[in-house]
């Protein structure tokens, strides 16, 4: 497949505030980095087509984007090819859940890419991860990133900003001024950066690498990542009672839905 002649970006595609500030960052900052989940955990809703049309808006390279040369489905290659790009490029990690499962946080190819994230920060370039969601990826790496972007349905998203507090670690989403959208179309039929990476992800399912998982494995990890996101609304809520309240840590404690004990709630409102 030929690399010469890049894809254009539909002109239809607005990327609104995000798309300005991605620009912004990379042009007078450092790195950016982009998380896009489907909501309720849906695949086939336009994850990947969102994140390639977005690389191509960010990408100021004099090649523009293409996704043989700045897509990654495999952690370590992300890595090791990062030093090779000039400034302005825009790479794409496509399915990071694969390898940043917060059920996995001590992982070979979690620590890989936690380290990673926080040294790779410094060249001017933007990362657009997509992983189906944000309760499989480890905390460290929802701190590092910058915006996270929740696709409703095929064409339809929303941005936000995210925040983290400096004393608690504790990570916000904020929506942007005004509940801004983003619309994108779906690709051309044809679309070859499209085409490569349903291709290499076809590959990967077929090759050695991915064995399949047993049923009772594949329900425990539906329990587990419901479990953890069910906790970290409840952490942030716990935190912002204590925030914005009068309530003690024993108060908020024996609030019926939350049912802790004083010391575990203290520990939650100190990012413990």
């Amino acid at each position: 497949m030929s690399t010469d002649t890049p894809n254009k970006a539909h002109k239809i595609a607005s990327f609104g505030t995000l798309g300005r500030k991605a620009k912004q960052k990379l042009r007078t900052d450092n790195d950016i980095k982009i998380i896009i989940q489907g909501a309720n955990s849906q695949t086939g809703i336009g994850k990947t087509t969102l994140a390639i049309e977005l690389c191509r808006f960010i990408d100021e390279t004099d090649h523009g984007w293409n996704a043989e040369r700045k897509s990654f489905i495999d952690i370590q290659q992300y890595l090791n090819s990062y030093l090779e790009y000039t400034p302005g490029s825009a790479l794409l990690l496509d399915e990071i859940g694969a390898g940043a499962d917060s059920r996995r946080s001590n992982s070979k190819e979690n620590v890989k890419l936690s380290h990673g994230w926080q040294l790779l920060r410094s060249r001017n370039i933007a990362t657009v991860a997509t992983l189906p969601s944000t309760s499989m990826l480890d905390k460290r790496m929802l701190q590092l990133a910058d915006y996270w972007i929740l696709v409703k349905s095929r064409g339809l998203a929303q941005p936000y900003k995210i925040n983290v507090n400096d004393f608690t670690g504790v990570v916000s989403r904020d929506s942007l001024p005004g509940e801004e959208h983003i619309r994108f179309p779906d690709l051309r039929d044809g679309d070859t950066d499209k085409q490569y990476l349903d291709q290499i992800k076809d590959d990967k399912v077929k090759g050695d690498e991915m064995a399949s998982i047993p049923m009772p494995e594949h329900r425990e990890a539906i329990s587990n990542a419901k479990d953890e996101t069910s906790k970290e609304t409840r952490d942030e809520i716990i935190t912002d009672l204590y925030n914005h309240t009068e309530l003690t840590y024993k108060e908020i404690g024996a609030i019926p839905s939350i049912d802790l004990r004083k010391a575990r709630v203290g520990e939650i409102v100190r990012g413990e």
